[in-house]
């Protein structure tokens, strides 16, 4: 008998032994409890009659079924739509004059003070995309120059290579105009004022 016990799911209590089911896969997903689903019948089958009822006794005073009828065809807001004009916010020191603007509308009463926190909320989020924005800027500049790419690497050669000839160039001049003072003194004033 022992053997028997030791392949049943239950104890000899009676109870499910530790670690097991009587219901392995368990209630299957989706599924409705049938108290629920009758009482969905019954509703759907009296509603439009209980909705009138309902709304007659609103009517005649009853201060509960109006209440219901109201919280139905009434129900309270959530948020509303605020006018408040804000300056544009394009940089960090407009967003700043925006929130002085959202913190002199709370303290005039023209906004709550959440909806005033939730503002303030959205225009810190604008301000953590913006600083995002020129860490990444700043971050691309510094790879460019630490680590240039073949492009980056010509544009600076051709720039130095451009710089040499200019001041190869300025150098001969110099040096003619050198050579040429030495050979006639006369000249060293007339020519030094028209190259300047």
């Amino acid at each position: 008998m022992s053997t028997n016990i030791s392949k049943t799911k239950t104890a000899p209590t009676g109870r499910f032994r530790k670690g097991t089911s009587g219901n392995p896969g368990g209630r299957p997903p989706g599924s409705r409890n049938r108290a629920a689903l009758l009482m969905e019948s019954l509703f759907e089958e009296e509603s439009e009659r209980l909705t009138r009822k309902a709304i007659r006794m609103a009517l005649n005073g009853d201060s509960h079924a109006m209440r219901l009828c109201m919280e139905r065809l009434y129900p309270p807001r959530k948020d509303r739509p605020i006018d408040l004009r804000l300056p544009p916010t394009q940089n960090v020191e407009q967003l700043s004059s925006a929130l002085s603007t959202v913190v002199q509308a709370i303290g005039d009463g023209q906004i709550t003070p959440t909806e005033g926190e939730k503002l303030a909320t959205i225009l810190s989020m604008q301000q953590d995309v913006m600083g995002g924005a020129d860490l990444d800027r700043r971050f691309e500049a510094i790879e460019k120059v630490l680590f240039p790419t073949k492009e980056d690497e010509e544009a600076r050669e051709k720039a130095i290579s451009e710089a040499i000839v200019h001041a190869l160039e300025d150098g001969r001049m110099r040096m003619a105009q050198r050579q040429r003072e030495r050979e006639n003194p006369g000249l060293a004033g007339k020519e030094t004022n028209e190259l300047t």
